[in-house]
């Protein structure tokens, strides 16, 4: 048998639900601390302000791929890929970059864990924000 539900009910659960169902989808947008932690495995071959064997990380997340000015080893698959590095751009390519895009020469096997890949983009997001990091020109 069903049970009409009234209206005030029904709003009433809403209003329960729907913050809950958000806050769900939202639950990890990475830990910056643990991303300070993975970013040592980063460390041998970028910095944030200087390029070393790979460009510098400083404004990376939503910078365009390849566009370092002064750092001019990048391959040829990443200088005619078009991408952003984006969060989620990013997140993929670090769960696996020479799955992601073949012939990349960045050499490392990846970060199979997406928690940890988001902790490692809020880590680098906040660095970036940081002038005493990355000084805005």
């Amino acid at each position: 048998m069903l049970v009409p539900i009234s209206m005030f009910r029904l709003v009433a659960s809403l209003a329960v639900v729907a913050p809950l169902t958000a806050l769900a989808a939202s639950a990890h947008k990475g830990d910056p601390a643990a991303g300070k932690i993975m970013y040592t495995d980063c460390a041998g071959c970028h910095a944030f302000n200087t390029n070393k064997v790979g460009p510098k990380h400083c404004g990376v997340v939503g910078r365009k791929a390849a566009s370092v000015s002064d750092f001019a080893d990048y391959s040829e698959a990443l200088s005619q890929s078009g991408l952003v590095w984006d969060e989620k751009t990013l997140s993929k390519y670090l769960e696996n970059p020479m799955a992601f895009l073949p012939d990349t020469t960045m050499e490392y096997g990846g970060v199979p864990d997406e928690e940890s890949r988001l902790d490692l983009i809020a880590y680098m997001r906040q660095m970036s924000a940081d002038p005493k990091v990355c000084p805005k020109k």
